[in-house]
């Protein structure tokens, strides 16, 4: 249950990565 909830979490921020576009990238960059 808890790998299938994060699996989805990680789903949901990859596709908030596409919707930003290259500002997102820039950021997560900036954090890694």
């Amino acid at each position: 249950m808890f790998r299938t909830s994060e699996q989805w979490h990680n789903a949901l921020v990859i596709d908030e990565a596409k919707f930003w576009g290259s500002d997102m990238d820039r950021d997560v960059a900036r954090i890694v």
